[in-house]
C-alpha cells in the first residue's frame, strides 16, 4: 500500500535531499527492532509479528468496542454475557492470553485499558508490516517533504511547539514534514464550515507513527487505554508537554500536527465513557486542564497554541494538568505536519 500525500504550499528542500531525509525517516519507523520492542512491551515474542493478520486484529477491535460500549453504559451485565464478550476478544488475538488457560473476565473500564493499548498496538504493527512489505520504492515520497527553516510557517509552528514544552525544555525539534492526504482534504471540506479551526497535536512513536503515515489518523488506530474517559473519539493536545509526558519511548518519537474544525466546543469535567458524539448543539469537547496555552493566529483563519502554559482561572473547573480536545468525527481533522525530535 503506497502513501498518498500531497504537499501544502511550503518551501521544500532539493528533491534528492528531501527523498533521502524521508527515506531515512521511513526506514527507521519500519525497522524490525521497532516491532520487537513494541511486542516486548506487551510481553509477546517477536514471532507474533509475522503471525498477525489484519482480519484477526479487526475482529478483536470489533469485539473490544462491543464490550467497551456495554460496560461504559453502566447497565448491569449478566455474568454469562460478560464471559462471552471477554471470550470474543481473546479468541481473535490469543497471544494476549499468555499462560492463562481461559480468558480473564472483563468487568470494568480499567481492565479494558490494557486491552485497548494491546489491540491498537497489534493493529498498528499490521499496518507497519504492510508499509515495510510494500517497499520504500513504492512510496510517493515527493508528497511527504521536509520543510525549510527559512519558511515563515515553519517558524510559527516550531515556536508553538517549543513554547508549550513546559518541563521538557531540553527537547529539540529535528525535522518538520509537510503532509496532506488527498482523501483527508475532500472529507475535511465537508466539516470546515464548522469554523473554530485550530492546530492541535497528536503524539505517536514506532508502529503507530508508521500506521498513521500509511493509513491516516482514525479513531480505530488512535484508541488507547487512556482514551476512554470521554468516549470513542480522537484525543488531541494543545501542548507538547502533555504528549512528551505520555509518549512511549519506542523508535522515533513523532508529533502529528492536525488541523481540526472544532466548531462549538462543549466543556466537560466529568467522565462520559459511553459518549459517541458531542452533546447536542456542539461539535467537539474540551476537557480543561489546570494549565492552558494562549491561542494565536497561524494562517487563513486557523489558530494555534502559544506558550508558556499558564494556570487556568481559579473559577474554572479543571481535569488533570493539561487540556484535552476530543473530536468524534474523523472528517473534522486533517493531517498537516509531522514533527520529529533529537
Amino acid at each position: 500500500m503506497a502513501l498518498t500525500c500531497q504537499l501544502y504550499p511550503m518551501q521544500t528542500r532539493h528533491a534528492t535531499q528531501a527523498n533521502d531525509a524521508t527515506i531515512a525517516l521511513l526506514q527507521t519507523l519500519v525497522a524490525p527492532s521497532v516491532a520487537t520492542a513494541e511486542l516486548a512491551s506487551l510481553g509477546l515474542p517477536a514471532t507474533v509479528y509475522h503471525n498477525l493478520t489484519g482480519e484477526s486484529v479487526t475482529s478483536a477491535r470489533r469485539a473490544l468496542d462491543c464490550v467497551t460500549t456495554r460496560i461504559a453504559s453502566g447497565d448491569a451485565i449478566p455474568l454469562h454475557e460478560l464471559r462471552a464478550l471477554s471470550q470474543a476478544v481473546y479468541e481473535c488475538v490469543p497471544y494476549l492470553l499468555h499462560t492463562e488457560a481461559s480468558p480473564p473476565l472483563v468487568r470494568s473500564l480499567l481492565q479494558l485499558e490494557h486491552l485497548h493499548d494491546a489491540v491498537t498496538t497489534l493493529q498498528n504493527l499490521v499496518a507497519m508490516r504492510t508499509l515495510a512489505v510494500a517497499g520504500l520504492g513504492a512510496l510517493r515520497l515527493q508528497y511527504l517533504s521536509p520543510t525549510t527553516r527559512h519558511d515563515v510557517t515553519y517558524d510559527k509552528l516550531v515556536h508553538s511547539l517549543e513554547s508549550t514544552r513546559g518541563v521538557y525544555s531540553r527537547v529539540r525539534i529535528a525535522e518538520v514534514w509537510a503532509i496532506s492526504r488527498p482523501q483527508d482534504e475532500a472529507s475535511f471540506q465537508q466539516c470546515s464550515h464548522l469554523g473554530n479551526c485550530q492546530l492541535l497535536f497528536y503524539g505517536a512513536s514506532g508502529a503507530a507513527a508508521a500506521a498513521i503515515l500509511n493509513e491516516g489518523l482514525h479513531i480505530s488506530n488512535s484508541t488507547t487505554g487512556d482514551h476512554l474517559r470521554y468516549g470513542r473519539g480522537m484525543y488531541f493536545a494543545n501542548s507538547l508537554e502533555k504528549l512528551l509526558a505520555r509518549m512511549p519511548k519506542l523508535g522515533v518519537q513523532c508529533v502529528f500536527v492536525v488541523e481540526a474544525a472544532l466548531g462549538r466546543m462543549h466543556t466537560e469535567t466529568e467522565a462520559v465513557p459511553h459518549r459517541l458524539a458531542p452533546p447536542a448543539g456542539f461539535d467537539s469537547v474540551l476537557a480543561p486542564g489546570a494549565t492552558t496555552p494562549s491561542m494565536i493566529s497561524f494562517s487563513n483563519g486557523i489558530s494555534m497554541p502559544q506558550g508558556p502554559l499558564r494556570p487556568r482561572c481559579r473559577s474554572q473547573a479543571a481535569v488533570g494538568i493539561h487540556d484535552e480536545v476530543i473530536v468524534y468525527k474523523e472528517d473534522q481533522i486533517r493531517l498537516r505536519y509531522l514533527v520529529t525530535f533529537k
